[in-house]
């Protein structure tokens, strides 16, 4: 008898079909998915990047794609600007400084970022912004004044001064200048829902107009400016101040960097737009410049950031300075300066490559990679120890 043929042989692969057509489907719609989120993330990357400001004169910075593709490591310029020029009389109002106080240029914060290609580490390292140093072309004087010196040379002369200033004090390389004022602390602040820090003491001083019992404080806008601008009362004076940036700048990257922020797309967008909104960066340095480094600071949570302050000799110095004969500066450590840079320079540089005519003497070892997290060692005694990180400094004075 004929076996039957037809439907016995087909009605098995119905399901194999629609099997198929499913997971097509699926597919097709992750596909689709990623391609639609791709497209998000490229007009957000856009748009935020196309917040940030470009400072006019500081194109000869990096050398391109095909240098820093060479480096071990990049250099970022960090300076706050403390100063009323951009700020109109309302938003002066807004973070409590008025027009008459704030008159002039000045760059209270200086501090250069090295952050390796490989992302394990970053090093802030910060300057007294009264540091008695050279200013190319001028008279010594504070390193503070170099951006006003440069300004008064020619209009917009003012970060190239002090890029130019600090190279030559570091005999390092800077790559990036990202430039911050006082406006955008506070709005950083106020997007984030406020910044928390710690004092050992109680801290009243009218100048700064800061006024905190000792403990634990959830700073606004307003307080984050007394808490980062207050120096007299404190150890130190300038050194103090550092200590109390560091402190803050760590509370700012571990609140920028934790789960609720980056999961909450309102509170994100109000710290990107902040972000966005207060930087100004030299014509070479890409948002994607930016989004490296902040990557690598999410090691702040793990104490792979380290924050150190430039070797000091004397914190309480005078000297005479243009304007000003019996000056207070901060007289750096001039002997223990190239020993302390001296690990940056190698990050940031080059790997040295064997010449092809002069290959390496038989049985030498390989070269070996310089390790991609140096750590910097501070000068004996300073007149205030600089913590390692800000995880290790819980409360500051």
């Amino acid at each position: 008898m004929t076996e039957p043929v037809g439907p016995v042989d087909v009605l098995p692969d119905r399901p194999v079909r629609r099997s198929r057509r499913v997971l097509r489907w699926v597919v097709g719609s992750l596909a689709l998915l990623l391609a639609v989120t791709a497209v998000g993330l490229a007009v957000a990357y856009r748009y935020y990047g196309g917040l940030v400001e470009t400072v006019p004169g500081l194109t000869d910075l990096d050398e391109g794609p095909a240098a820093a593709a060479e480096r071990r490591g990049e250099n970022f310029l960090l300076v706050g600007s403390d100063t009323s020029d951009s700020l109109t009389d309302a938003e002066l109002a807004e973070i409590g400084l008025s027009r008459e106080e704030r008159d002039g240029i000045r760059t209270d914060t200086i501090i250069l970022v090295h952050v390796p290609r490989d992302g394990t580490s970053a090093t802030f390292v910060s300057f007294p912004r009264d540091s008695y140093v050279s200013i190319p072309g001028q008279p010594d004087n504070k390193l503070n004044s170099a951006y006003e010196a440069g300004e008064t040379e020619r209009p917009g002369g003012g970060p190239a001064k002090l890029v130019e200033t600090v190279e030559l004090l570091t005999e390092l390389d800077l790559h990036h200048y990202v430039e911050v004022d006082l406006l955008g602390l506070y709005d950083v602040t106020n997007a984030l829902g406020g910044v928390e820090v710690c004092l050992s003491q109680a801290a009243r001083e009218p100048k700064s107009g800061i006024d905190l019992s000792a403990g634990r404080h959830v700073l606004d806008g307003r307080e984050a400016l007394a808490f980062v601008r207050q120096r007299e009362g404190l150890p130190g004076g300038d050194l103090g101040r550092i200590r109390r940036q560091q402190h803050f700048v760590g509370s700012v990257v571990r609140e920028a960097l934790s789960t609720g922020v980056l999961l909450d797309p309102m509170t994100l967008d109000r710290l990107l737009r902040a972000v966005g909104g207060s930087l100004r960066t030299d014509p070479g340095t890409s948002t994607g410049d930016l989004l490296d480094a902040a990557r690598s600071l999410r090691g702040v949570v793990a104490g792979q950031v380290q924050f150190q302050t430039v070797p000091v000799a004397d914190g309480n110095a005078r000297r005479d300075v243009p304007g000003n004969d019996d000056a207070s500066v901060v007289l750096l450590d001039e002997a223990a300066l190239p020993g302390f840079f001296a690990p940056l320079r190698e990050q940031a540089s080059a790997p040295s490559r064997p010449s092809a005519s002069s290959p390496a003497p038989s049985g030498s070892p390989p070269a070996v990679p310089a390790s991609p997290a140096p750590s910097l060692t501070p000068a004996p005694a300073p007149s205030v120890s600089p913590p390692t990180t800000a995880a290790d400094e819980d409360c500051v004075r």
